[in-house]
């Protein structure tokens, strides 16, 4: 809401504060509320009323490690992709913002892997990423528990420092509607069977018994259990087309059938 209100309703996300964050851009401002990277929806909506740290580092580690860490998140980076850099103190970052509002199927960022675009819903074609055209804001989930680079082979988990990111980055996932679509880094993962994985629980559903936490559009915040997180319409716009539903792990059900409109 405060960033919407200074810049026409839009969402601080990688179509607006981090757009001119690309391959070759390094003029990094000293500015709290400069991106860290494209897909960094924080530090524009925060950035200042945090009084988060003008260098891009510290601010990284300001709101990984203090500003806005979980209570009950006590997991630290093990590396740092794709160097392998040692990442260790840093913690894993505690919140990411469905991608689903942050992009569009006509501009970038999107994810560039047909195997994923086939999958999720497909917005309105004349949406763009602002808080008047997400959908119901009391029913829609502007960010939760959980981040990327979960690595399900050896349960550990990297940071990725690279400045351009159009799969979401440390800042936005797929949501848990899609837990198995692109599944290496994916923080909402199941088992074949249809049951969160330990890293799942580890790393997104951390609250009392298994439950995920969600700040809403309007500002109220909810625990959803697991059951209830798959619902799509949480994570994607209104009048969102579902494609193809392969991804799913076997005894997870999806609340839509192909080709049905998201509320």
């Amino acid at each position: 809401a405060l960033y919407g209100n200074e810049f026409r309703q839009y969402l601080a996300g990688p179509n607006t504060s981090g757009a001119r964050i690309d391959n070759g851009f390094s003029d990094w401002t000293a500015n709290p509320r400069q991106p860290t990277y494209n897909g960094d929806w924080i530090s524009p909506t925060l950035g200042n009323e945090l009084g988060l740290p003008t260098d891009r580092d510290e601010r990284i580690k300001a709101i990984f490690n203090t500003k806005l860490r979980c209570p009950a998140n006590s997991e630290e980076y093990d590396y740092e992709y794709p160097s392998n850099a040692n990442a260790a103190g840093l913690a894993v970052n505690s919140y990411s913002s469905p991608i689903g509002f942050h992009q569009t199927d006509s501009s970038k960022p999107t994810p560039n892997d047909s195997s994923i675009t086939n999958k999720i819903p497909k917005a309105p074609n004349d949406y763009v990423p602002r808080i008047d055209g997400v959908g119901p804001p009391a029913e829609k989930v502007y960010a939760m528990d959980g981040v990327r680079y979960v690595d399900y082979s050896n349960g550990s988990i990297s940071y990725n420092p690279l400045t351009w990111q159009d799969e979401g980055g440390n800042f936005l996932t797929l949501s848990p509607a899609f837990p198995n679509v692109k599944a290496d880094g994916n923080p909402y993962k199941r088992k074949s069977t249809g049951e969160l994985t330990e890293e799942a629980i580890q790393f997104a559903y951390r609250h009392v018994e298994e439950t995920l936490n969600v700040a809403f559009f309007d500002g109220h915040c909810d625990n959803l259990k697991e059951e209830d997180s798959r619902d799509a319409a949480y994570y994607f716009p209104s009048g969102s087309r579902m494609r193809l539903l392969s991804g799913l792990p076997s005894g997870y059900t999806s609340n839509y059938s192909l080709g049905a409109v998201i509320p």
